[in-house]
């Protein structure tokens, strides 16, 4: 079964741990069933995985470990599963036998590594800090961007994430869910020039992963300015960014 562009941006969600908990466990129940949808979300966790790299060391308490020794100890111990008995019934062996819990299966499936590292991370997430994941709900021709950028709306958190290769291509990933009024876009603007003005890299006319070809541009540069604003459906009036901003940050190669 093919996996929908719906679904490479579900995958996404998951691998960030942006999925509430009951559609993250609907997706990996799918993803037991669809090899394809679980070699989406295994992949999406491969790019997302420099993203943990990038978030700022945190400093734990010195009683951690000492909390989750106690723990670990004072967990009752799993009862050894009891040996078939020698007499009885025999199992079921026609078709209508159902394999036991304990099966394993060549399906490749999602990786279910704990979630709250992710949520940690972006709650205090700051855009030069993040910059160094392979990101994007899908991959074109496999080419890493040459930037990247997380843009941050005015109270500081991470609403998108922009790659940018050279070749004037851009990719959108949404981080949060963003209201879009009717008749109106959001447009993507970068400055190749830092004292120059802005430029026009498209149009986002829905909240979700996009992929833009801008105009004919210098090749991405570190620090590079990218911001979000919206606008009238048909784009900015002036040129150049009107309304209120989404989101804004400044790019880094990725690592």
């Amino acid at each position: 079964m093919s996996v929908t562009p719906e679904d490479l941006e579900r995958a996404d969600a998951f691998a960030l741990g942006l999925l509430p908990d009951s559609e993250a466990a609907a997706l990996a129940a799918r993803a037991d069933r669809e090899p394809d949808l679980a070699g989406a979300i295994a992949r999406a966790e491969d790019r997302f995985a420099e993203l943990s790299a990038t978030a700022p060391r945190l400093d734990v308490s010195d009683d951690l470990w000492p909390r989750i020794t106690a723990a670990i100890a004072a967990a009752p111990a799993e009862a050894p599963a009891e040996a078939p008995a020698a007499s009885g019934p025999r199992p079921e062996t026609g078709p209508e036998a159902r394999p036991s819990d304990t099966r394993t299966s060549s399906r490749p499936g999602p990786r279910r590594s704990p979630r709250g590292w992710r949520r940690t991370a972006f709650a205090g997430i700051a855009a030069s800090l993040v910059l160094a994941a392979l990101l994007g709900w899908q991959l074109v021709k496999n080419t890493p961007p040459a930037m990247v950028a997380v843009l941050l709306d005015p109270a500081g958190q991470p609403v998108v994430m922009v790659e940018a290769f050279d070749d004037d291509r851009v990719q959108v990933t949404m981080l949060a869910d963003i209201d879009l009024p009717p008749g109106r876009a959001m447009e993507l603007w970068t400055k190749p020039d830092p004292d120059g003005p802005p430029v026009s890299l498209g149009l986002l006319t829905r909240a979700s992963a996009t992929t833009l070809v801008g105009p004919p541009l210098p090749d991405p540069q570190a620090d590079q300015l990218y911001e979000i604003t919206l606008e009238e459906e048909t784009g900015s009036p002036t040129g150049g960014p009107t309304g209120e901003i989404v989101g804004i940050g400044t790019a880094a190669p990725p690592r």
